[in-house]
């Protein structure tokens, strides 16, 4: 409240969760909304055993949403390294605050979201390509800017390793995986990040996030990720593997966007069976009118026109009922030719070239390459080998000269 009560920026709005937490929780967590986009903002962690809190603000960095630590009650639990301050105080701070660090407002809060709390307002993806020399994961990385993960991993290992994210699926528990390279050559450890969420509810009493931290030898990781490119060149060079199977997905119905007339409007009305005498059976008549007052609930006065002016004005007319006067749609027929038979009337229309044509059959008969999701399951192949290169190439070739294949699982 000391921080977020206004009234420069406006107080801020808080929501917890509906129903009361367990009485073992030991971490309470409150969402605060944005002042003027309303959206989340603000994370607050209140721990029970630390008796202390932390204050994580949303930026967003390449069209993702990361949430940022810049407040803390008590340094000594945080994760990033941030000390109070030393300026010129009129009193003595709270007892509360006498370990607190950090600024309630970073910036002062725009009409959008931060790229960092460091104030960048537009952020680009910095992506590496799979055959970078310096890539262990299989597939393409975006650079992560430390900033986005303060209190998220020790500031210490966010100093020391420069971390870039993969192309693990978020799935269900909107995963996500980084790695972080040593910055100096001296460094022999790789850091491999999980972030993912969990049905586990043992310290809020709801859903929760966890971060979990694995450090291992670069040198090893490099021997693996060679071993896995060795089989997975294998298993492209058998053609043992294809595309995955598509899924079928229900398609969602769409909505149309609800549009909204203007008083004055030139529209037309689906008029009634009793307007237009017309029984019920007979198709939707649609009828000149003009927009006469828009009503709060959404509906629309509408005053007849031209030969229905006899009618007069009808009331509360839903949106659903009303349209713009339907006109040619530009370009129509443009593909038809005088004197063209029906087969050389779609060659017309088709927009493949010859050499797309031909471009695509030379695609579908080139060999498949493995896509990221298939390369991590490259691992348990080779681990069925006991991970024994050799063995698992030779089990392979066997595989392919039995005329099993491809998998497209």
């Amino acid at each position: 409240k000391s921080f977020f009560d206004g009234p420069s920026p406006p107080p801020m709005h808080f929501m917890m969760a509906a129903g009361p937490l367990p009485d073992n929780a030991e971490v309470a967590v409150l969402l605060g909304l944005h002042p003027k986009l309303g959206g989340p903002f603000k994370l607050v962690y209140l721990f029970r055993q630390y008796r202390c809190v932390h204050v994580y603000e949303c930026v967003s960095h390449a069209r993702q949403w990361w949430f940022s630590l810049h407040l803390t009650t008590d340094y000594r639990y945080c994760l990033r390294y941030i000390q109070p301050g030393f300026g010129a105080r009129t009193s003595p701070p709270p007892a509360w605050w006498s370990n607190g660090a950090g600024e309630p407002y970073p910036l002062p809060p725009t009409d959008g979201l931060y790229s960092s709390i460091h104030g960048h307002t537009s952020s680009v993806a910095i992506i590496r390509d799979a055959t970078h020399s310096s890539n262990l994961s299989g597939g393409r990385e975006v650079l992560v800017p430390e900033s986005l993960l303060y209190g998220l991993i020790p500031e210490a290992l966010l100093e020391s390793h420069r971390f870039w994210q993969d192309e693990t699926p978020p799935g269900k528990y909107n995963r996500r995986r980084l790695r972080g390279y040593p910055e100096e050559d001296g460094n022999e450890y790789l850091l491999l990040v999980d972030l993912y969420g969990t049905d586990a509810k043992a310290i809020t009493g709801r859903s929760e996030r966890v971060v979990r931290v694995v450090r291992m030898s670069k040198a090893k990781a490099e021997a693996h990720h060679q071993d896995l490119q060795r089989i997975a060149s294998k298993i492209e060079e058998l053609k043992l593997a294809g595309a995955p199977p598509k899924q079928k997905e229900e398609k969602a119905e769409e909505k149309e966007p609800e549009i909204k007339y203007e008083e004055g409007e030139d529209v037309e009305t689906l008029a009634s069976d009793m307007v237009t005498g017309k029984a019920d059976d007979i198709q939707d008549i649609w009828v000149p009118c003009q927009i006469l007052s828009c009503n709060h609930d959404g509906t629309y006065d509408l005053d007849y026109q031209a030969e229905w002016s006899w009618v007069g004005t009808v009331r509360n007319i839903p949106p659903s009922q009303i349209r713009y006067k339907p006109q040619e749609e530009p370009g129509k027929n443009i593909w038809l030719f005088d004197g063209l038979s029906d087969s050389e009337d779609e060659a017309w229309r088709s927009d493949d070239t010859d050499e797309e044509t031909s471009s695509k059959e030379t695609e579908t008969s080139s060999r498949w390459t493995l896509s990221f999701e298939q390369l991590a399951s490259v691992q348990d192949v080779l681990g069925a080998a006991k991970k024994d290169v050799d063995a698992c190439e030779a089990a392979l070739v066997a595989i392919a000269g039995s005329g099993q294949g491809p998998f497209h699982d």
